[in-house]
């Protein structure tokens, strides 16, 4: 479990670097716990059937998972346990006595109810508290000169964390500050853009491009957040 000590080395290191600091902290975290949950967690029985509660995982992190180097057997166990768990809902599924309107809606009911996961998916789980964790000391640390300086030197946070960490800033001083920086940050970012649309006119080409050269890469990331 990560310290709050550890954790501000890590977001000042991640600040450091391209990009959502958050975001980049995410997915390192998440890249970990998936490596974790497929080749030791798949032998916990809690796991299993919470795994399996969850009917597997949301579309996102299953391909994910599916993509990690030798993840087949682990794959193979936790959808199987998911596969097994639906089923069993499926089978609770009766159908209509009748041709009634009343039966017929109950019978559409149920087996909406058989189709509902009965837990969240582990993966999104654990990526909402490790967000919410980085979230929260990257807050209290807005609070130190130092921690400012190295944010607003950064790329500050993509539009989804952003937003978050608004919410999560409970004095009126770290809102105001939070909000300063990122409009700082992002006009940076805006004049980067207006130097690569320049660039692209016919009359301009020679120059060549220089740092501007993936700004529109580094808008959709600061937007919408990193790749997934």
């Amino acid at each position: 479990m990560h310290s709050r000590d550890s954790t501000r080395w890590d977001l000042e290191h991640a600040l450091s670097q391209e990009g959502c600091a958050i975001c980049r902290l995410t997915q390192k975290a998440i890249a970990r716990f998936v490596d974790g949950l497929l080749y030791e967690s798949v032998n916990d029985p809690g796991i299993r059937r919470r795994a399996a509660q969850a009917l597997g995982f949301c579309h996102r992190h299953a391909w994910q998972m599916r993509a990690v180097h030798g993840s087949a057997l682990g794959m193979a166990f936790l959808n199987r346990d998911a596969l097994n768990q639906w089923q069993a809902q499926l089978e609770q599924v009766q159908k209509p006595r009748g041709r009634g309107v009343g039966q017929i809606s109950k019978f559409v009911h149920h087996a909406a109810h058989a189709n509902r996961a009965k837990e969240k998916c582990l993966v999104c789980e654990r990526e909402n508290e490790i967000e919410q964790r980085d979230l929260k000391v990257l807050i209290e640390s807005l609070a130190e000169g130092d921690f400012c300086a190295k944010f607003r030197a950064s790329a500050g946070l993509c539009r989804p964390h952003f937003a978050q960490a608004c919410d999560a800033a409970a004095r009126v001083e770290t809102l105001d500050a939070l909000i300063e920086m990122q409009i700082e940050i992002n006009a940076r970012l805006v004049a980067e853009l207006d130097e690569f649309i320049r660039k692209n006119d016919y009359r301009f080409m020679a120059e060549g491009f220089g740092a501007e050269g993936d700004a529109w890469m580094r808008a959709i990331e600061r937007l919408a957040g990193a790749a997934r």
